[in-house]
């Protein structure tokens, strides 16, 4: 499988970081960043929406395209500020601003509650000797790996899984707890139930089915 190099992943990254531009990688499942991502795959990042035109004028600089979004006929809900996406030679970057999810029925993404979206800036992790600088803290990382596998992905592949595993154990029960209820409500302690007994395969028709609101 044909893969982007090395030099193509730091040289964005070095742009985000030379224009201090605030951000956060999203993901890096598997490890792919910086030496094994697929040239099928893009870089999500969630950018602090009053950096936007920063990005913008920082890569344009760098003669990256602004390119229509892949979800951009997907109606939004609660006034959330639409992904970005760019393109340089296939290398593309989805650019969020908020943290979000989508309706398992309507499919409209919708953002997460606002104390996520609040804290995730609050206690981003400072990550050294990579090209990108900041990263989720433990907990926000799990919230956003459970609700795109429920409600995004609509499963649990082993990547999202053994990521969730590494995770877990090092994540605040207490704090994980308060985020998931947020968006979770009375399922947050069956949900927690299911990941500590690694049953990741009913997680999703257990939700489903779940009545005792």
């Amino acid at each position: 499988m044909s893969k982007f190099e090395e030099h193509e992943i730091t040289s964005f990254f070095s742009i985000l970081n030379e224009n201090n531009i605030e951000y956060i990688l999203l993901r890096n499942i598997d490890s792919e960043l910086p030496r094994n991502l697929s040239k099928k795959k893009d870089i999500d990042i969630i950018v602090k929406i009053e950096d936007k035109h920063k990005l913008e004028k920082a890569f344009l600089k760098k003669k990256w395209q602004k390119i229509k979004h892949p979800y951009s006929k997907v109606p939004y809900l609660y006034s959330m500020n639409p992904f970005d996406f760019y393109n340089l030679e296939g290398l593309h970057i989805d650019v969020a601003y908020e943290i979000a999810c989508r309706s398992i029925i309507t499919r409209q993404w919708i953002p997460l509650d606002q104390r996520i979206q609040e804290d995730l800036w609050k206690y981003k992790k400072v990550v050294n000797d990579l090209p990108w600088k900041y990263i989720l803290s433990n907990e926000i990382e799990m919230v956003h790996l459970l609700t795109r596998c429920i409600f995004d992905k609509k499963t649990f592949n082993d990547g999202y899984i053994r990521r969730i595993n590494e995770l877990y154990p090092f994540s605040s029960r207490e704090i994980l707890s308060e985020y998931l209820d947020l968006v979770f409500f009375k399922f947050r302690p069956t949900l927690l139930k299911m990941v500590d007994n690694r049953e990741y395969h009913i997680i999703i028709n257990e939700y489903l089915t779940f009545k005792d609101y």
